[in-house]
């Protein structure tokens, strides 16, 4: 039977051994925004997630006389939040993913294929879910984005009433200086 040394000494020993070259730090230095990008683009989201994206945000905000949320590009800039927010973007995958499963399991076809009422059926069950579980954190995150997002676009202001901000006019109803 052969015996394993587990002193300090064993496990120092190849680390001694170990030597860490100028030459060698300057390499890792020069070699750090390759490696970065490439963590980036995996961290990117997929096309496929993004079409569920698509199908997600007009769920959430329909076409009726203002433009769905898919009309003015939301999706977008939820993927464009997923290179800023750390998680944000595997948020977006795993959530995208849930959504497919969910629906495959539920209908027996792609959550992009579902009927409005289908698609609305799939976001009411993540939002079932306990309070710290994926779907849940998911629909939430994403029914509070995609309004924030879509009434931040000037586009969608005459629905609410609101005609934008007065500043860049001044005040309508001044007449002469105080």
């Amino acid at each position: 039977m052969t015996s394993i040394n587990l002193t300090r000494d064993a496990w120092l020993k190849p680390l001694r051994s170990f030597q860490l070259s100028r030459r060698l730090v300057l390499k890792l230095i020069a070699c750090a925004p390759v490696l970065a990008s490439g963590a980036a683009h995996a961290a990117s989201v997929s096309n496929p997630d993004i079409e569920r994206l698509t199908r997600l945000v007009d769920v959430i905000v329909p076409k009726d006389e203002t433009p769905s949320a898919s009309e003015l590009n939301v999706h977008t800039y939820l993927v464009t939040l997923g290179d800023q927010i750390d998680n944000y973007a595997l948020l977006l995958r795993e959530g995208s993913a849930w959504l497919e499963a969910s629906s495959q399991k539920k209908f027996n076809k792609a959550f992009v294929t579902t009927t409005a009422s289908e698609a609305d059926q799939v976001l009411r069950l993540a939002m079932r879910y306990p309070e710290l579980h994926l779907p849940r954190v998911f629909a939430a995150r994403m029914v509070q984005d995609v309004l924030k997002i879509y009434y931040a676009i000037p586009a969608t202001w005459p629905s609410l009433g609101f005609d934008g901000p007065i500043q860049p006019a001044g005040f309508s109803d001044f007449e002469s200086r105080p």
